[in-house]
């Protein structure tokens, strides 16, 4: 009898589907044309039937834009810019709204300037990447395009194994 194995195979794993894709915006008055195109990127990711996706700005409150954000130009003017920064209330905030971590991305766009202690918002990173969510940050670009954020942080987050990285909307 002669038989074909595959060795190698293509395609999609039905129970492999992403199901969430998290967008946590730092709110902060520096990070205004990042939440600008967060918006724009939520916006499309909401079209999306199959993935879950959940738009949240923070600074040292929770915005929750999650069932809002249709209309792009609706959240830059309903969303108040300006304020301290608190990560870690973002990401504690996140860790209660996903419902299966292995099968969620979060991208973290922020400049990275923890208000509060830096340890606490490590940890609360951490925890995430424990649970086996896939996490990403974006840093912040300024008008020329060059990233501009806290680099420290940016390597604390790196050495946990989150990416940190620039991204220009193109």
């Amino acid at each position: 009898i002669q038989a074909i194995i595959p060795d190698v195979w293509y395609g999609r794993k039905h129970g492999a589907r992403l199901t969430e894709i998290v967008l946590l915006v730092d709110k902060s008055e520096s990070m205004i044309q990042s939440a600008i195109y967060a918006s724009i990127i939520g916006s499309v990711l909401a079209s999306l039937n199959t993935i879950k996706t959940h738009l949240v700005f923070f600074d040292t409150s929770i915005t929750d834009m999650t069932d809002q954000y249709s209309d792009p130009v609706e959240i830059l003017f309903s969303v108040p810019m300006g304020g301290g920064t608190d990560i870690k209330l973002g990401l504690d905030y996140i860790r209660q709204k996903i419902r299966n971590p292995h099968r969620t991305i979060l991208f973290l766009i922020s400049d990275l300037d923890e208000g509060g202690p830096v340890k606490e918002m490590l940890e609360s990173a951490a925890s995430l990447v424990k649970m086996g969510c896939s996490m990403h940050c974006i840093v912040t670009l300024d008008d020329d395009g060059k990233s501009v954020f806290n680099e420290s942080n940016g390597q604390k987050l790196a050495d946990l194994g989150i990416p940190v990285f620039a991204s220009s909307p193109d």
